[in-house]
């Protein structure tokens, strides 16, 4: 595994966390917040796509799983999903 910790800065913290503030906001009101997180993650801190798209991905799959339990009375009954 690469070693990345030579590209952390505190300014690229601040530009991370910045990124990761308006991603869940573009996100609680209409998604698209990779859009401002994938870039973040491959330009300013330095992680190889590959690895910029599996921490989005991980990143992002708790709040579908949370969406997911906040909607599960709106599933008609009997519906197998």
């Amino acid at each position: 595994m690469e070693d990345l910790s030579g590209n952390i800065t505190g300014a690229n913290l601040a530009i991370g966390f910045a990124a990761a503030v308006a991603a869940g906001a573009m996100n609680s009101v209409a998604g698209g917040g990779t859009l401002v997180t994938y870039p973040t993650l491959l330009y300013v801190l330095g992680l190889p796509p590959r690895m910029a798209n599996a921490t989005n991905t991980m990143a992002l799959w708790p709040a579908a799983l949370a969406g997911a339990w906040g909607f599960r009375h709106t599933i008609p009954p009997g519906r197998v999903v």
